[in-house]
């Protein structure tokens, strides 16, 4: 299981998923669907750096990028960022490409730091 901590700064736009432990496909599922149940941020965060392991296959990332399909909730000009460490980083582009193919309107990116992701965000 994973402790997941969640951080809204409303100033920036900007929810922060913290993760620690050893994170699966329910755990991100639970989150998506509450994320998307209330009004979303402009910008969505995920630091998965602290995870012991990530155990999502790519069958588990392309039904996460489904249910994210699923929403229909409009994040205007949203965009995501993954800051993961490098072992780990080939999920979080297997989950971009996922969103590719589904069409999803937000972007995705992953990153090693999470300076890199708020300079993507516009927010340094």
């Amino acid at each position: 299981m994973a402790e997941i901590n969640k951080d809204v700064n409303s100033d920036l736009n900007l929810t922060t998923y913290s993760v620690t432990g050893s994170l699966h496909k329910n755990e991100v599922e639970d989150i998506v669907k509450d994320f998307y149940g209330q009004e979303p941020s402009q910008f969505v965060l995920w630091d998965v750096t602290s995870c012991s392991q990530i155990d999502l296959s790519a069958a588990d990332l392309e039904q996460i990028s489904k249910l994210i399909s699923e929403t229909r909730i409009n994040r205007s000009k949203g965009k995501t960022a993954f800051v993961i460490n490098e072992n780990d980083l080939s999920l979080g582009i297997l989950f971009e490409n996922f969103a590719k193919m589904k069409n999803l309107p937000y972007e995705y990116r992953s990153f090693n730091s999470p300076d890199e992701a708020f300079a993507w965000f516009g927010l340094q």
